[in-house]
């Protein structure tokens, strides 16, 4: 038995490439187009605006939850000590927000809690190093964003050094 050598194992990978994605892609599309006939026929039959608010309603409700768990998982964070507030943004806040459209309403719940990170960027700069209180336009006059709170992970604690007895 002879040993390739890793070019020649990289090599036969690469020729191979086109068929694994073209492979994947005839699978992905034999699932996908019994689905699409069903979703089609389903929209035929109950109509496109009776499809469309429902599924508008359970975007809204899984929304909702993912606030919801996201919030109770702050908490937890809190209780335990892994997180404290701050006062200001940093590249490693957690940052607790609300939004509300153009006339003062909620979006969605109201709550939206991310990481610095999750920010769009065009955001992140003005957010970093500002406080709870700072408020931005949306775009597209879309509404309000304001920061109503900020966590940040709790400092680490070092136990302090076991001395030892000096060796003689």
């Amino acid at each position: 038995m002879t040993h390739k050598t890793v070019i020649e194992r990289v090599t036969e990978i690469e020729k191979a490439f086109p068929q694994l994605i073209e492979a994947i892609n005839d699978h992905v599309d034999r699932r996908t187009i019994p689905l699409t006939q069903l979703l089609n026929a389903v929209v035929d039959l109950l109509g496109r605006e009776t499809v469309g608010a429902k599924m508008k309603e359970l975007r809204e409700q899984a929304i909702v939850q993912e606030a919801e768990l996201k919030k109770q998982q702050l908490e937890v964070a809190v209780a335990e000590g892994r997180l404290v507030k701050v006062e200001k943004i940093t590249e490693g806040s957690v940052i607790v927000s609300k939004e509300a459209g153009p006339d003062g309403t909620p979006i969605h719940t109201g709550r939206f809690q991310m990481t610095f990170a999750e920010v769009d960027p065009k955001f992140q700069e003005k957010l970093l190093g500002m406080s709870v209180g700072t408020k931005l336009d949306l775009p597209n006059n879309a509404g309000t964003y304001e920061v109503v709170e900020i966590y940040e992970l709790a400092p680490v604690k070092v136990p302090a050094a076991i001395e030892t007895p000096a060796q003689g």
